[in-house]
């Protein structure tokens, strides 16, 4: 049944209003798919669908939840826009393509960011490439180990070395003692020389000692021991001087010179020469030629002349003219460079 007004048809006999003009109510209920021509939302109005609202843009505040950004499109009609200017959005994490995650635990990106400049830490970032540093300082201690100071360098092994440039500092012993080696101290030259040896008879002269040098890597901060060899008198053996286990100087024996050794490993040593000492020179009373001592590495010969003077360090005893008496051998010595 139809219903009528003013012979206009208002409820057709389908139940459909038609020709109502305007319909006012409080609120409509039901499908509004048909609905053409609406003009405007009050600003303070909510729209609740499950559907898909499509505009030339979105602005202001969208706030509610939603576990995906597929969700959220869903959920507030965020899709098939050319343009969606959102103010907030809040949501427990949100997916852009396949590449992009944004949840609690920050922003994850599987492809490549391009940006005019980026802030903040990157303490967190990894395989960066040095060639792309052009400005700033990096900090000495990122790039080796070790101290770096005005007296070290940067070693091809990634440490901080003390600078080259020879040795500053020496310490020499004509007696027995120890030598402690400097804090920062690694390597040090020694020179090791026997003793000399008195002229073994009235027609020749003795024997000069031995000397070792060599350049020794120590243990800083370590005591090693120190013997000077010595011509200990009457004997016809001079006395043997020694650098720890690194260097051992033997003194000379009768007439003949002494010799080094080096006992310790291999790898204790940069470098090391062995020289001999010399031999003592036959004299001849007859022509009133007296005998000469061997010559050390420090010189020498030992003394022919009244008055037995001491010659160079380690240098053989000579004797006096026409066989006379024989003259003072020189103590060994012990010279340590760092």
């Amino acid at each position: 049944m139809a219903i009528k007004i003013n012979n206009t048809t208002i409820i057709d006999d389908s139940r459909n209003i038609v020709n109502a003009g305007v319909i006012t109510a409080t609120s409509f209920s039901g499908s509004g798919v048909g609905l053409t021509g609406v003009s405007g939302i009050a600003s303070n109005t909510s729209i609740n669908t499950s559907g898909i609202v499509t505009a030339s843009s979105f602005v202001g505040n969208l706030t509610g939840t939603a576990s995906t950004a597929t969700a959220a499109g869903t959920a507030y009609g965020l899709t098939g826009s050319p343009n969606v200017t959102v103010g907030v959005l809040t949501a427990t994490s949100a997916q852009v393509g396949s590449a992009v995650t944004i949840n609690s635990s920050g922003l994850n990106i599987a492809g490549v960011v391009t940006a005019t400049s980026y802030g903040g830490s990157g303490a967190n970032l990894t395989t960066l490439n040095a060639s792309s540093l052009s400005s700033g300082t990096v900090a000495t201690a990122r790039l080796a180990s070790g101290t770096a100071n005005s007296s070290t360098f940067l070693r091809g092994d990634q440490t901080w070395a003390a600078a080259g440039g020879g040795f500053a500092n020496m310490q020499v012993f004509t007696s027995p003692g120890t030598f402690t080696v400097p804090p920062t101290t690694t390597k040090v030259k020694v020179t090791a020389t026997g003793g000399g040896v008195f002229a073994p008879g009235p027609t020749i002269g003795g024997g000069a000692g031995g000397t070792g040098i060599s350049i020794i890597n120590v243990p800083s901060g370590s005591s090693i021991p120190v013997v000077v060899g010595s011509i200990s008198p009457p004997s016809y053996q001079g006395g043997t001087s020694t650098f720890g286990s690194y260097v051992s100087a033997t003194g000379g024996f009768y007439s003949t010179g002494g010799t080094a050794t080096f006992p310790d490993s291999p790898t204790s040593y940069q470098a090391y020469l062995a020289v001999n000492g010399g031999t003592g020179a036959p004299g001849n009373p007859s022509f009133s030629i007296g005998a000469i001592g061997g010559i050390s590495y420090w010189g020498g010969p030992g003394s022919t002349g009244p008055g037995g003077a001491r010659s160079a360090f380690g240098s053989g005893g000579g004797v006096g003219v026409g066989g006379g008496p024989t003259y003072f051998a020189s103590d060994g010595v012990v010279v340590v460079e760092w």
